[in-house]
């Protein structure tokens, strides 16, 4: 019986035991490799994670006073109920989306309609070309801010001559970037700009404030607004720095003319 349990020693398990010492071997170094992930993973969760916890709180309590500020802003007591209520730039989409939700579960008087043009991430230009109608300019183009992208993929793009219904007004694409984005929107209201009803509301200066439609054929510019330095605080390392990348950009495009004054151009779809 020992003969026939030691046969396998012979010259034929020389391949075997070279497999099996293979595997163990590839084994190993996947052991190794596991280990060291699950280290680092360890390291992350247990040294890096509480630290930015402690920022991720704060930037919760950030988002809130923002969102309180633009609710804030809306008009209040229940006469806002046959408002339209207007933002021309806020500086994110979500920042308007949440208020008449939050209003909602608040128990507070909400806007017969709550609309907004563009964000304001970039420049705008706000033209009048009509009794009711504007022509907004957006510097880099709409669609651009992952925010933006939420309700609009770009597999579905909005091209020249692509028209968007909506109970309070009518948008027309004039003009596209090169992505084939909107670049250059008519909106045409169903009531007069200067109706009583309509609430006009813009961004500027870290504050929202009452914005006066331009007069027909005039043009007014609203600069980009800082949201990094809105979340972070204007003391913030991070916001300071690209806030003066921002100002050498600007100070480098002095020379050219700003979006009131650019020719419009509307390139020949494909």
């Amino acid at each position: 019986m020992s003969a026939v349990a030691e046969a396998p020693a012979g010259p034929r398990a020389a391949p075997s035991r070279e497999l099996f010492a293979s595997f163990v071997q590839g084994r190993e170094s996947s052991t190794r490799l596991l280990a060291s992930a699950a280290f680092a993973i360890l390291v992350v969760r247990l040294v890096f994670s509480p630290a930015t916890l402690v920022a991720q709180s704060l930037n919760v309590d950030r988002i809130h006073r923002l969102l309180e500020r633009t609710n804030q802003a809306v008009p209040w007591g229940e006469a806002v109920k046959d408002d339209d209520v207007v933002f021309i730039n806020p500086p994110q989409d979500p920042l308007v989306a949440f208020v008449p939700p939050l209003r909602a579960a608040l128990g507070l008087p909400r806007p017969a309609s709550l609309r907004w043009l563009a964000t304001g991430l970039t420049a705008l230009a706000v033209r009048r070309t009509g009794e009711q109608t504007l022509e907004l300019t957006q510097e880099g183009g709409f669609l651009r801010q992952h925010t933006e992208k939420l309700v609009r993929t770009a597999a579905h793009p909005l091209r020249v001559g692509a028209r968007v219904e909506l109970p309070e007004f009518s948008a027309e694409v004039l003009e596209e970037t090169p992505d084939q984005r909107p670049l250059r929107v008519s909106f045409r209201f169903n009531q007069p700009l200067v109706a009583s009803r309509l609430r006009w509301l813009a961004y500027r200066d870290g504050k929202y404030e009452p914005f006066l439609v331009p007069s027909l054929g005039q043009c007014v510019e609203l600069p980009a607004n800082d949201f990094l330095g809105m979340m972070l605080g204007p003391e913030n390392a991070f916001a300071r720095f690209f806030a003066a990348r921002r100002q050498a950009l600007t100070r480098s495009d002095l020379d050219s003319p700003g979006l009131c004054k650019r020719p419009p151009r509307t390139p020949a779809r494909a």
